[in-house]
């Protein structure tokens, strides 16, 4: 059926359309006007040939209106894609500036501790031993701790 896809819809409606009514025609002219002379000789063929147009025009039909819900359904979703798509780039627009804001504090901070660190270093290195300030300046600057910059 994929075949189908290049030809326009308006061309296989009509061919079925024409399948189907063909298949009517014959099957009437060959049931009920068998008092027509041409009709009556070759009842038995238009009869036959009528019906399996008939059956085959249904079925085209039935084929023909699955195709179309289908191809409905598969640009319904191709539509919801889209969106889905377009809300994923804002997203992850959002995301990325957050991101950049939070590098950026990060950042701050650490520049922030830098200084105290060169600040405190006299005092940090003058009996070489850890003391409080110290301690906290090295938590401060691992934690990535905000309040630092305030």
């Amino acid at each position: 059926m994929w075949i189908l896809n290049f030809i326009p819809d308006s061309w296989i409606q009509s061919a079925v359309n024409l399948v189907f009514y063909v298949g009517i025609g014959l099957t009437l002219l060959g049931f009920f006007f068998s008092f027509i002379p041409f009709v009556s000789r070759y009842k038995l063929p238009l009869q036959i040939l009528g019906v399996l147009l008939l059956a085959g025009g249904i079925y085209f039909k039935g084929g023909y209106a699955i195709e179309m819900e289908w191809r409905a359904k598969v640009n319904e979703l191709e539509k919801k894609v889209q969106l889905a798509e377009q809300k994923s780039k804002e997203a992850n627009a959002k995301i990325e500036t957050k991101i950049v804001e939070r590098t950026k504090v990060i950042k701050q901070n650490v520049e922030v501790l830098k200084k105290e660190i060169q600040v405190q270093k006299e005092f940090i290195n003058k009996e070489c031993t850890l003391n409080d300030t110290a301690i906290k300046l090295y938590n401060d600057s691992v934690t990535n701790n905000q309040e630092a910059t305030k």
